[in-house]
């Protein structure tokens, strides 16, 4: 799971929380009213899927647990999220460390990464198609 998708669950069990009222979107559940992002794409779950609000705990918990990943996520969410210096992909030395960091905590065994981040620096408009979505 990404951290991504971890927050989304932890946003969910807030607003399940806070209201019984908040517990239905426009579809009659929260999860699936929340499953699709600003511009209509799936976040990864299928509309059909309504976990309870004890199964939501139970992954939670089990993730919180996971003690390195967590930890990976977080540095991860930081140099593709939160840190202005990296959020674009105009720098090919940005780009070296985020290949490096994704190589490293997912062990992909990918031996030469310059080649790699040289692709996706040569992608036109990344930056722009990434936002959209593109799967490229």
């Amino acid at each position: 799971m990404t951290q991504e998708e971890i927050d989304y669950l932890r946003a969910l069990k807030e607003k399940a929380r806070k209201s019984e009222s908040t517990r239905f979107g426009s579809s009659g559940n929260v999860v699936a009213s929340l499953a699709v992002n600003k511009s209509g794409r799936s976040k990864g779950l299928p509309e059909y899927y309504l976990p309870s609000e004890s199964e939501l705990n139970k992954y939670l918990d089990l993730w919180d647990k996971l003690g390195d990943y967590v930890a990976h996520e977080k540095a991860l969410s930081m140099i593709f999220r939160e840190d202005s210096t990296f959020r674009q992909n105009t720098d090919l030395r940005h780009i070296i460390i985020k290949c490096s960091a994704l190589n490293d905590f997912y062990a992909t065994n990918i031996y030469r990464i310059a080649p790699v981040a040289g692709k996706i620096y040569n992608i036109p408009d990344f930056d722009e198609r990434l936002a959209k979505g593109d799967d490229m």
